[in-house]
C-alpha cells in the first residue's frame, strides 16, 4: 500500500488535496479487494478484475463440466451393460428350459396327457422370455433399438418385434466422441427372420403355351381331359378336350364348338 506524495512544488493546495484523496481511494479499493479475497477464497469477484485469469477459469470450468458429464454417461452405460448381461443370462436359462421341455415332449415315453400338461409350462416360458425382451433400465427399453415403446408384443400370429435395428449412443470422452451401448432385439433374440425364398412360383401366370400337365391344382390331381358340356341358357355345347396339351389347345377347341357370339379367352386368373 502506498500514499501519493502531496508535497509537490508549484501545485495548488486544491490539486494536492485531490491527489491525496485519489491515493487514499485507490488504497482503500485495493484493501477492499484483499479483504474480499480473504473472506471468499476467490482471487476475483468479477471477470473484469482479471480478464486473462477469468478466461482461463471459464475454460477450466467447462472442462470440469465435460468430465462430469462423461462420468455420468459412463455410469449409465455401465448400468445398461450390467442389465443386458443379466437379461442375457436369464434368456439363456429360459432357452435351456424350453429345450428340455421340447425333448421331453417328443420322448416316446411321454403320453398325450403329459404333453398336454406341458402347454401351460411352455406358455409360461414364452411369457418370461417376453418379459426379458421388454426389460428396461432408467425408463429405456434395452432391446427396442431407438424406439420408446415395448419392443415385443403379443399378436394373433405370436410375438411381433416393434423395435428397430438402431442402437443408443452417448458421449464417452471429452473430445465429444460417441459410442453405442445397446443391442437391438434383432440381434439379441434374432427377432426378425430373413425373407423366405423358394424355388417354386406360388403365384404363376398362365399363358396359352402353359402345359396342362403343369396345372396340378390344390389337390395335386391335375386336369382330367375328356368331354365337357357347356350350357348357355337353354343351349348346350359338348366339347371333346381329349388330347389337348396346352391351354391354347383348350381355348381353340372351346371357341370352335361355341357360336361366334361366345368367345373364350385367357384372362389374368385363367380362362374367361
Amino acid at each position: 500500500m502506498s500514499v501519493t506524495s502531496v508535497n509537490l512544488p508549484r501545485v495548488s493546495f486544491t490539486l494536492r488535496t485531490f491527489n491525496l484523496q485519489e491515493g487514499l481511494r485507490r488504497n482503500s479499493l485495493g484493501l477492499f479487494r484483499v479483504q474480499n479475497q480473504l473472506a471468499s477464497g476467490l482471487r476475483f469477484q468479477r471477470p473484469s478484475e482479471d480478464v486473462l485469469r477469468a478466461a482461463a477459469t471459464v475454460k477450466f470450468d467447462q472442462r470440469l463440466d465435460q468430465l462430469d458429464q462423461v462420468g455420468r454417461n459412463l455410469e449409465r452405460v455401465n448400468g445398461v451393460l450390467t442389465e443386458v448381461e443379466s437379461a442375457l443370462q436369464s434368456a439363456v436359462d429360459l432357452f435351456r428350459h424350453a429345450q428340455t421341455l421340447a425333448l421331453q415332449s417328443v420322448d416316446d415315453g411321454t403320453t398325450a396327457d403329459e404333453r398336454k400338461a406341458l402347454i401351460p409350462v411352455v406358455n409360461s416360458v414364452l411369457d418370461q422370455l417376453l418379459s426379458v425382451g421388454n426389460r428396461r433400465y432408467l425408463n429405456n427399453y434395452l432391446f427396442a433399438g431407438q424406439q420408446v415403446q415395448p419392443p415385443f408384443v403379443h399378436s394373433d400370429d405370436g410375438v411381433v418385434y416393434t423395435g428397430d435395428a438402431g442402437r443408443l449412443e452417448t458421449i464417452i470422452d471429452t473430445d465429444m466422441s460417441t459410442g453405442t451401448y445397446t443391442i437391438p432385439g434383432t440381434e439379441f433374440f434374432a427377432a426378425t427372420s430373413s425373407q423366405v425364398v423358394g424355388a417354386v412360383d406360388l403365384d404363376p401366370v398362365v399363358e396359352r403355351r402353359t402345359r396342362l400337365s403343369d396345372l396340378r391344382g390344390t389337390t395335386g390331381t391335375g386336369v382330367e381331359l375328356g368331354r365337357v358340356q357347356i350350357e348357355v341358357g337353354s343351349d348346350a355345347y359338348v366339347v371333346d378336350l381329349t388330347g389337348a396339351a396346352t391351354l391354347g389347345d383348350v381355348i381353340d377347341r372351346l371357341n370352335a364348338a361355341l357360336p361366334p357370339t361366345l368367345r373364350v379367352d385367357l384372362g389374368a386368373r385363367g380362362l374367361a
